[in-house]
């Protein structure tokens, strides 16, 4: 019991640690180029082990946000090389609002990277039963009501289908990109975009993927995403423009 306790104290510290310089890199107070200060007068500062920041280091290095250089210490990387994953943190240090062209470039990014990973998947699905995927469709649907529910569900579509065709490289790099983009899409709460056709188009998909149709099922993906899309940037759109008349 002490050992697991132990070890929560330390991850906890390490989080800590996370937060408090990616807060800094991120406010500017560490800006590009910069160096951090050395790793013993740093976990003094701190009030943290060295072992616990190497860990933090390593969380940062993995966001693309500093690098260490042998005999030159840690320095703070430019913008951009930083990662994805850097974007909702930024959002939500600053506290802005996720605006309307920032939102299309988000949707555009995750709508070609679907269409290029599914563009591999027909023949590998021909001639399958993908009633599991039907069955994620059928819930996504079920969760129309409530959009942070449905972001997720419907998201779960496509992991669904990249891994029936056991797309391994395609379905990893999704879950990562899936981890951004779902933090994002989760603080549009107040926006409902469904399609009314939502479950006949994408059930329709699954019924071209399972003949062998692959024109046909990657169009219906297509205009699913793009209607889909469409429809979530003009209800941003009138929601931000209502609540400046509210102002």
């Amino acid at each position: 019991m002490a050992t697991r306790a132990t070890n929560g104290a330390i991850a906890r510290t390490t989080e800590t640690i996370f937060e408090r310089l990616l807060d800094e890199i991120l406010s500017g107070s560490y800006p590009a180029g910069s160096r951090l200060p050395p790793e013993r007068e740093l976990a003094a500062t701190l009030d943290a082990s060295r072992a616990s920041l190497r860990e933090a280091f390593a969380r940062l290095s993995a966001w693309g946000l500093i690098e260490s250089r042998r005999g030159s210490g840690v320095s703070v990387r430019p913008p951009e090389r930083w990662s994805f994953r850097v974007l909702p943190r930024l959002l939500e240090r600053t506290g802005q609002a996720i605006d309307v062209s920032m939102v299309e470039d988000l949707l555009a990014t995750r709508r070609s990277l679907a269409l290029a990973l599914l563009a591999d998947v027909p023949p590998r699905l021909a001639g399958r039963n993908l009633s599991v995927v039907r069955q994620r469709i059928e819930t996504a649907w079920a969760a129309r009501n409530a959009v942070n529910d449905f972001v997720r569900c419907d998201f779960d579509v496509l992991r669904q289908v990249l891994q029936e065709a056991e797309l391994w490289p395609a379905l990893w790099l999704l879950n990562d990109l899936g981890d951004v983009y779902l933090q994002l899409a989760t603080r549009l709460t107040d926006v409902a975009f469904l399609s009314p056709s939502y479950r006949e188009t994408l059930l329709d998909a699954v019924t071209a993927l399972e003949a062998g149709h692959s024109k046909r099922a990657l169009r219906l993906l297509c205009e699913y995403l793009e209607d889909n899309d469409r429809r979530l940037i003009d209800q941003l759109a009138r929601s931000k423009n209502k609540r400046k008349v509210a102002r």
